[in-house]
């Protein structure tokens, strides 16, 4: 299954070279050293006050970027051969590649970004090392993600460039699984949805330790059963996403990420039917109100061959059914 993009990476990478440190004294003159070997320094040192300037108008740039999807731009901050590095150990490498895994990236819901520097470091006249926090705030505000990287500058030619960037498992960072997937717990109950002699029941319940939503899913036509499925919804802590699983009645499976758009989910799925074909699709949820939510199908791909979207489907909440007074036994 592909992925989603290295984001905190991508992302983290640019930010990571691109702020200031905190002030530092300047470490005064040796008096023993004499007066023209001391000005020779100061002339051949490099100034750390024009490096912190350079990194901070790069974080700009960034961020300006970022914001405006442009990955050639973003990319041309990156040395030649310059490296990115996941949770997962998996690695972009090479400046076309990381414009490459930008591009893909801005493909896919977008949050907005920020950084926070919490050391920079430089060693030598052409090396700095940064570790950071990204912070990525999603456009309604109502979803906020940390990531802890640590990046590598280097100067060539007189430019600072990132030459590498990973993101960094901090255990104090955990969150527990259960408040990243309370964005769904309105999902939770039963649903159901009609139209024309075809029923399909769904129903959402938390696990008995409260860390994933399962689902299960019929439909019937004309009264009878046609398919049937289970899904699981949980939090991926290698890729920091809602990740679902499902599974159909006939042995098929399938996989994907949730993307969250205020009030609209993304779900880009793959997966393989019983009959061996490989498929995908991305799926669409809007939360009306507490009762309703809406769903459709676009970009269906079967066996290779592409499908027709399906479209808005109007799904409701299903009344609770009401209690039956108890039976009581007759003398």
């Amino acid at each position: 299954m592909k992925t989603t993009p290295f984001l905190s990476v991508l992302c983290g990478a640019m930010l990571a070279g691109a702020a200031a440190a905190a002030d530092k004294p300047r470490t005064k003159p040796n008096a023993s050293k004499p007066a023209a070997a001391t000005s020779a320094a100061r002339k051949s040192a490099p100034s750390r006050a024009d490096d912190e300037k350079t990194l901070r108008k790069l974080a700009a740039d960034f961020v300006k970027a970022f914001n405006q999807r442009d990955a050639k731009a973003i990319a041309a901050q990156f040395a030649p051969q310059a490296e990115m590095v996941d949770l997962e150990g998996n690695v972009v490498q090479g400046r076309e590649a990381i414009e490459k895994s930008y591009a893909e990236h801005f493909e896919e819901p977008l949050f907005h970004i920020a950084v926070e520097i919490e050391s920079l470091r430089f060693v030598g006249d052409n090396l700095a090392i940064e570790d950071g926090q990204l912070v990525l705030t999603s456009e309604d505000h109502d979803l906020t993600l940390r990531n802890r990287y640590t990046a590598v500058h280097v100067r060539e030619g007189g430019r600072w460039l990132v030459a590498s960037s990973r993101d960094v498992v901090n255990p104090n960072d955990h969150v527990p699984p259960h408040e990243h997937l309370e964005q769904l717990a309105w999902l939770v109950g039963d649903w159901v949805e009609e139209g024309g002699d075809s029923i399909v029941a769904t129903s959402y319940r938390w696990d008995e330790n409260k860390n994933f939503l399962l689902g299960e899913y019929t439909v019937q036509v004309a009264g009878h059963t046609t398919m049937s499925g289970t899904q699981r919804i949980g939090w991926d802590p290698l890729t920091r996403q809602i990740k679902t699983w499902t599974f159909d009645g006939d042995g098929g499976y399938g996989e994907g990420f949730w993307h969250r758009d205020g009030d609209r989910w993304l779900v880009k799925l793959e997966g393989v039917s019983a009959d061996a074909r490989a498929g995908s699709v991305t799926q669409i949820h809007t939360r009306i109100n507490d009762h309703t939510r809406t769903w459709r199908a676009v970009d269906r791909v079967h066996g290779g061959e592409p499908l027709a979207d399906i479209d808005e489907i109007t799904v409701v909440r299903r009344a609770p059914q009401p209690k039956q007074p108890p039976v009581q036994s007759g003398k």
